[in-house]
């Protein structure tokens, strides 16, 4: 009830200054110097790790190649889409505690592993989890196959 009050009763202050913008806070100490040097860094307020993380795709290329192997079937009739490809391929690098590349290198990397990418459908690969969840439907299987 008072809070409500408080709002209701509220009156803007006769005197506006011409600042608008209120002055930035000043930094600690220990946070003082420029953002770009190995202090701040090591100061443990920014955890970023001693690389950047590079856009080249031979930087990703072995480990997309290991989820390839362990995660995806190649077949001729095949297509899946770049974006749910890139999600599998980003949710198990998360869960082997490394980081994923982003979907431009990752669309590039299928490309040098010679899949053909169509309007973000890849050509000749699927999911395993989805690839055997088609030997549900026996008859679907056999088209593939």
């Amino acid at each position: 009830m008072l809070a409500s009050r408080r709002w209701r009763d509220w009156k803007a202050p006769s005197k506006i200054e011409n600042n608008i913008d209120p002055p930035l806070p000043k930094l600690p100490k220990h946070l003082s110097g420029s953002f770009g040097s190995d202090s701040f860094r090591r100061s443990g307020v920014i955890s970023i790790s001693d690389h950047d993380f590079p856009h080249d795709p031979t930087a990703f290329r072995e480990s997309v190649v290991q989820w390839l192997e362990s995660a995806c079937v190649r077949h001729p009739r095949c297509f899946s889409g770049v974006i749910s490809l890139h999600r599998a391929y980003c949710d198990w690098e998360l869960s082997h505690e490394d980081v994923p590349c982003p979907r431009e290198t990752f669309h590039r990397l299928l490309q040098d592993s010679g899949f053909i990418v169509i309007n973000n459908l890849v050509s000749g690969l699927i999911l395993r989890e989805d690839f055997e969840g088609v030997g549900k439907y026996q008859h679907i299987k056999n088209l593939l196959c």
